[in-house]
């Protein structure tokens, strides 16, 4: 009996920790850090079910103008290649993902997003050691009006609230 109860209790918690895991749309493979999926242009997820916050710049959340493409870059920039984090200050964020700076091969993943204009540069103070570098590519992205720049049509861009 005490066996089946151990069972038992053990398939309920493989379904509680798959129910806290929301479902991938975009899996990905990589070598060095071990990534599985992209939630969006600036969130990834591990194998393990840590999420990884993208530091530095910002990109549209779902259903808005963008989102498709930032994850679109996101995935071409990581997929099959050799991806290293870089942490600045903080750890985590206040929802608990890791904050990092991305490396795929020899591209710096945040920089190429903001230079494609597919990301704003933004600061989440104290995680600033590349913000005048992130800065500069973003008003560079904006001065060619490409990415994002180039589908919202002089409407101040918020990631969370981009032109409709």
């Amino acid at each position: 009996m005490r066996l089946i109860n151990t069972a038992f209790l053990l398939v309920l918690l493989s379904f509680v920790a798959c129910a806290r895991q929301m479902p991938c749309n975009h899996p990905v493979v990589t070598t060095g850090e071990p990534i599985v999926c992209v939630i969006d242009g600036d969130t990834v997820r591990l194998d393990d079910g840590t999420s990884v916050r993208f530091i530095g710049m910002d990109t549209p959340e779902r259903n808005k103008r963008g989102y498709a493409e930032a994850t679109a870059v996101t995935i071409s920039l990581i997929n099959n290649t050799e991806v290293r984090f870089e942490k600045d200050v903080s750890d985590k964020d206040k929802f608990g993902r890791l904050l990092r700076y991305v490396h795929a091969g020899d591209v710096f993943v945040n920089a190429e997003l903001v230079r494609q204009g597919w990301a704003i540069a933004k600061d989440f103070p104290p995680d600033t050691a590349r913000s005048s570098e992130l800065h500069k590519l973003d008003r560079e992205a904006k001065d060619s009006r490409i990415g994002l720049w180039s589908i919202q049509e002089n409407c101040p861009y918020m990631p969370s609230s981009l032109c409709e």
